[in-house]
């Protein structure tokens, strides 16, 4: 099923909120700064960023014999400062991000062996 709604209004709403229209990588797409005062919004932002552009797997390696395997977040996205607000936001509920690719920021969950 596919649902496509337009609207001005719609679009004025989500100019309101601080969302932009056109190209976002152009203008410097980044989390509207009434998001980043409120902690249950950052959850929930990054929790929406998840679900359309990141995702959750095991990761797993041997090293010396010995196997590591741990549970690792990850996020792409081509906006640098967009990855720059999500690394603040996960540093600072206590993750350590870090990128792994030209393009995509990482963290681990919870660490196990």
């Amino acid at each position: 099923m596919r649902i496509i709604i337009s609207s001005t209004n719609l679009v004025k709403f989500c100019k309101s909120l601080g969302l932009k229209v056109g190209d976002k990588i152009k203008q410097n797409l980044d989390i509207p700064s009434w998001i980043e005062k409120n902690e249950e919004f950052k959850i929930a932002c990054i929790r929406g960023l998840m679900d359309t552009d990141g995702c959750l797997f095991n990761e797993r390696h041997k090293i010396k014999n010995k196997i590591y395997s741990y549970s690792r977040l990850s996020l792409v996205s081509v906006s640098p400062q967009l990855r720059r607000s999500v690394f603040m936001i996960l540093k600072n509920f206590g993750f350590s991000p870090f990128y792994s690719r030209k393009y995509t920021l990482s963290t681990r969950v919870c660490n196990s062996r």
